[in-house]
């Protein structure tokens, strides 16, 4: 007769005695050189997660198809069309304007303690530019108003 048995042997190795494949130990070397930077990552994404941001950021990217049609569609309406039409002219807008010359101009009017009397002010605006940017803000300034405003025949000036 067999004697009973009383320990159960098990096939299965420990954790030390298993060999990692090569790109397990390349990540592993991966992970060290730069601990603190993964950490400082792992901390990020939970409080990405806590704060629920990468919840919003799953819904989002599930429904990027849905949301681009639904952003074409808008864009083929008068007022996409017309918000286009916007971006690319402030586009050209913003491409014409010295960027460097106009910071030290700012920084040098800055510099500069005295401040400038009515004289000097009505002087300014016979210059052709200022009187041209003058007017390019006041148009749009007229242009910005709700619908129900301009669809009523109600003018406001």
């Amino acid at each position: 007769m067999a004697a009973p048995t009383r320990e159960i042997a098990s096939n299965r190795k420990t954790a030390a005695e298993e060999k990692l494949s090569p790109e397990a130990v390349q990540l592993l070397n991966r992970w060290a050189e730069r601990r603190e930077a993964v950490d400082e990552l792992i901390d990020v994404i939970g409080l990405l997660h806590e704060k629920g941001w990468l919840r919003t950021a799953k819904a989002f990217l599930e429904s990027t198809d849905e949301l681009l049609a639904i952003t074409l569609e808008q864009l083929n309406t008068p007022g996409g069309k017309r918000l286009l039409r916007n971006l690319i002219h402030i586009g050209v807008l913003l491409s014409a304007v010295d960027l460097t010359s106009a910071v030290k101009t700012a920084e040098e009017a800055h510099k500069k303690t005295d401040r400038p009397g009515i004289w000097t002010l009505l002087q300014t605006l016979r210059d052709p530019e200022v009187i041209a940017a003058i007017h390019f803000l006041l148009n749009i300034a007229k242009r910005i108003r709700p619908e129900e405003v301009k669809g009523s025949g109600e003018e406001t000036r």
